[in-house]
């Protein structure tokens, strides 16, 4: 995977190189001289050819004419022209054996017989002498072809473009990530002052209008999350570029010999730069939607970041798609031959392609992709792939299949690197399950080697029993189980929904709460936040993004530096605190300050956590007993908890740098944005923020 952008722009320069170089001066002269008609053998009359007929092939008075026309015009490559004609004619099925020399002669030979273009009359009746055009004849006949392959060119350069643009927003990225892990003394330090500050609290952290980023933003029936500002000016980047290069620079004239009008020269130029353009970004979109995406790891960027990008891309490609075939559509339509195109198979394949992108990009809303994501899914699975296919056939006879070919591949690669998951996590994995209060499902894997748990991790696990819908799959962050003798084991938390979950929920609830069945484990996937380079940090979780949390607050305790660690949890009941009991001992006896906020609880049912171990007073080094029995109570509150003031105090408070870690609901998710962004200029050392969570 790490060779992909290499890959793609080795693809780019070769097919602009070819394309660059299409034989616009063969083209217009075979085109130009192909009006008329010349003494051609009887047994030569039927032989067909692709650009030039196996009659006009054995005619020298076709030859010189088109030498003529060939050598005549300006600033063309003669010689080019000339190759491509001896490629055309010198075929096993029409004259093998004619050379360059031989084409060479027959004009020396017709010098002296050249008639001119004025005096023929009717371009059907047979001329008998090779015919000179005009100067402007010969012109425009290269012009005419040179418009439309500089079209072409253009596509590809500008597709390109587009591309580079967005690998230097990759390569910017892993430059950051990189200093931020080999450097983060130089990068707090270089980072905190009032120009960078300026920059990080306008115009990057900030969701780009007001407050929303997570909660989604409805208009009417469509609802959608608002980028932050960061993704926002990469998005407004990659999308001004594409506006301007669809609308910069054709050549558009009066006198065209292959389009006569200007309507037909536009509307086949726009549908020609249209198409290459969103061919040429086909790699992009499959490698931003792979889940085996190792620029996630190179850059640092989330998979929710990668996803909004994919999602974007996507819009804007489908967009030049709808250009590209309403363009032709138009064109056709001037030309009075709009059935007889359609009933060309690459065109039906082309209307496949463009009719699945649309229900692609309609079923692709986030209504469906949040209250019904298998249909989603399924939906999204069949018209990707009849997408892919038209796009294949449709492109096949014009070229640009580096593209397709290249796209294909990354599919292939993230498919069997998903499958490759799964074999060496074991085919005959087991998950030990138990399902909780408040719709919730632990879940406990025996885990290998290559699985190596760290902050921010995830996999996607298919339950194969009960065995219906065992295909279904979802990411469920993953952690270390906190309990003694389970080193190697990974826990899982899940809330119950529709779908699968429910089913496992009945299933388990049917079997005293608790059964170990088969499962498949894709994974782990999932980059880590430099969260450890802050001297303070404040842990904020919501909910079931407890686990989240939990899984950077673990790797934390286990580090040798030591670190000024609050843990926050936002939940409505106490039933929870018990779901987690080990997970919050951990935290307790490692010197974690757990605050818990109960929103739906009275005052008098503070929750307590029995515990059965025994562990060091970090102060003193004296052992406490917490034996059978005892508890641990945590710092409780029965409110919602108050970000504005939490996060101010916390950033006043801090002796240095400190860093804000959230995963929760998309509220919260907000609310810690919003309000570490307005204080990011109050601390004594760098305030980072770092947001862990999935958008729809």
């Amino acid at each position: 995977m790490k060779f992909i952008p290499l890959a793609l722009l080795f693809t780019w320069l070769c097919v602009v190189a070819a394309t660059n170089s299409g034989d616009a001066l063969f083209r217009g002269c075979a085109a130009w001289v192909g009006k008329y008609t010349f003494e051609c053998p009887s047994k030569y009359a039927k032989i067909k050819g692709k650009r030039v007929s196996g009659c006009n092939c054995w005619s020298p008075e076709y030859l010189a004419t088109y030498v003529d026309c060939a050598t005549r015009a300006k600033g063309a490559n003669t010689q080019r022209a000339l190759d491509s004609l001896l490629g055309a004619c010198g075929t096993k099925t029409i004259r093998p054996t004619l050379t360059l020399d031989e084409i060479n002669q027959i004009y020396d030979n017709a010098t002296d017989y050249f008639v001119d273009v004025k005096t023929v009359k009717n371009k059907t009746e047979t001329s008998y002498s090779p015919i000179r055009f005009t100067q402007a004849q010969v012109d425009q006949a290269q012009r005419s072809f040179a418009s439309g392959f500089y079209a072409k060119y253009t596509g590809q350069l500008y597709g390109g473009l587009m591309l580079a643009y967005m690998g230097a927003i990759l390569l910017a990225a892993a430059i950051s990530n990189f200093l931020k892990k080999v450097a983060p003394g130089f990068v707090h330090k270089s980072t905190n002052n009032r120009v960078a500050l300026f920059f990080r609290q306008k115009l990057i952290n900030p969701a780009i209008f007001g407050y929303k980023h997570s909660i989604p933003v409805k208009w009417g029936p469509f609802n959608m999350s608002l980028p932050t500002r960061a993704q926002a000016w990469v998005l407004i980047g990659y999308f001004v570029m594409y506006i301007i290069f669809m609308f910069i620079k054709y050549d558009i004239y009066d006198g065209n010999t292959r389009f006569t009008t200007r309507p037909l020269q536009i509307s086949r130029y726009v549908a020609d730069r249209s198409g290459i353009i969103a061919t040429s970004q086909l790699p992009l979109l499959y490698a931003l939607a792979g889940r085996n995406n190792i620029m996630l790891w190179i850059t640092g960027l989330s998979y929710d970041t990668m996803n909004l990008y994919h999602r974007w891309v996507s819009r804007i490609m489908y967009l030049n798609v709808f250009i590209h075939a309403a363009a032709f559509s138009v064109n056709f339509k001037k030309q009075n031959k709009y059935n007889d195109e359609f009933s060309e198979t690459f065109m039906i394949w082309g209307l496949v392609s463009c009719v699945c992108g649309g229900f692609l990009m309609f079923f692709s809303l986030r209504h469906f992709r949040e209250k019904l994501y298998e249909f989603f899914l399924l939906c999204h699975w069949a018209f990707v792939v009849f997408f892919t296919i038209g796009v294949w056939y449709h492109c096949k006879p014009h070229g640009y299949m580096e593209w397709v070919y290249a796209a294909i591949a990354i599919w292939a690669f993230d498919r069997a690197s998903r499958l490759a998951r799964l074999v060496f996590n074991g085919l005959n994995a087991k998950a030990h399950l138990e399902l909780h209060p408040q719709h919730l499902i632990k879940i406990k894997v025996d885990y290998t080697s290559f699985l190596k748990p760290h902050p921010g991790a995830y996999a996607f696990i298919h339950f194969l029993n009960p065995i219906w819908r065992c295909w279904e799959n979802h990411p469920f962050t993953a952690y270390p189980s906190p309990i003694p003798g389970e080193e190697k084991k990974l826990v899982f938390c899940v809330r119950v929904r529709d779908g699968k979950t429910k089913q496992i929920a009945q299933y388990l609830a049917k079997n005293n709460n608790a059964k170990t069945v088969p499962v498949f484990l894709d994974g782990l996937y999932g980059h880590t936040f430099p969260l450890h380079t802050s001297e303070s940090i404040v842990i904020i979780t919501g909910g079931i993004g407890f686990t989240g949390g939990y899984s950077y607050a673990c790797r934390l305790t286990n580090q040798s530096e030591k670190k000024n660690i609050t843990f926050i949890w936002a939940i409505q009941n106490h039933e929870n605190v018990e779901t987690f009991k080990d997970e919050l001992e951990y935290l307790a006896k490692n010197d974690v300050s757990v605050f818990i906020y109960l929103s739906n609880e009275p005052e008098n049912a503070q929750p307590k956590v029995t515990v059965e171990k025994h562990f060091s007073d970090s102060e003193n080094g004296n052992e406490k007993d917490l034996s059978s029995g005892s508890t641990i109570s945590f710092n409780t509150m029965f409110t919602r908890p108050d970000l504005k003031v939490i996060i101010e105090s916390a950033i006043n408070e801090a002796p240095g740098s400190i860093g804000f870690l959230v995963c929760g609901p998309a509220s919260m998710n907000d609310d810690v944005r919003q309000h570490v962004s307005k204080n990011m200029d109050k601390g004594k050392g760098r305030v980072d923020l770092y947001l862990e969570a999935f958008n729809w």
